[in-house]
Order: structure tokens, then C-alpha cells, then sequence
């Protein structure tokens, strides 16, 4: 569906006259309400496994360009870094955010 046919259903959906901009606003600050900020995501996580990885083993590194903005991290818990002493094969998870 195109912009123009998204923003004309909510408009006759709803009996406004919603620009397309406004829409956006409003479903970015739904988004932010309900699963909050995404560097605030971003955030949490860096300390919850630096944590992890500090008291319980394993490894953790990030990456921020130089505006100290996150731009990649890489966590692997003790165990998985057992499992890879022992088994040859390889799994790759990416989780992207975006």
C-alpha cells in the first residue's frame, strides 16, 4: 500500500484528515511507548553484558563511532565459548536492529 493510500484509509478510518508526517509522529511515539527508546535498548543491553561477561566469563565487545554513537557489539557467554573449543561447526546469529 502507498503513503497516499495508508494515509487516506486511516483518514476515512478514522473520520480526520491526519498528514502523512503526522501519522509517522504518532506511530514512532507509539512504538517508543510501548518498547521504549532504541538507544535506550541499546544501553541496557551493553551494561547487562558487560556484567555477564565480567562476573560469569565469557566475552563481550562493542563498537561506537566517533560520535560515541553504538554501532556494534559482539557477546559470547562462557558456555559458548566452551562449546567452541570442542565442536568444529559454527553458528551465526544476527540480530539486527533496523
Amino acid at each position: 500500500m502507498s503513503d497516499k493510500d495508508l494515509t487516506d484509509h486511516i483518514n476515512k478510518t478514522f473520520k480526520a484528515s491526519f498528514t502523512k508526517s503526522q501519522i509517522k509522529y504518532r506511530a514512532e511515539r507509539l512504538l517508543q511507548l510501548s518498547y521504549g527508546k532504541p538507544d535506550l535498548d541499546a544501553y541496557k543491553f551493553v551494561n547487562l553484558a558487560e556484567k555477564e561477561a565480567s562476573e560469569k566469563g565469557g566475552f563481550f565487545s562493542m563498537e561506537v563511532n566517533s560520535e560515541n554513537i553504538f554501532q556494534r557489539s559482539l557477546y559470547i557467554s562462557d558456555i559458548m565459548l566452551t562449546y567452541s573449543k570442542h565442536f568444529l561447526d559454527v553458528v551465526i546469529i544476527d540480530s539486527t536492529y533496523k
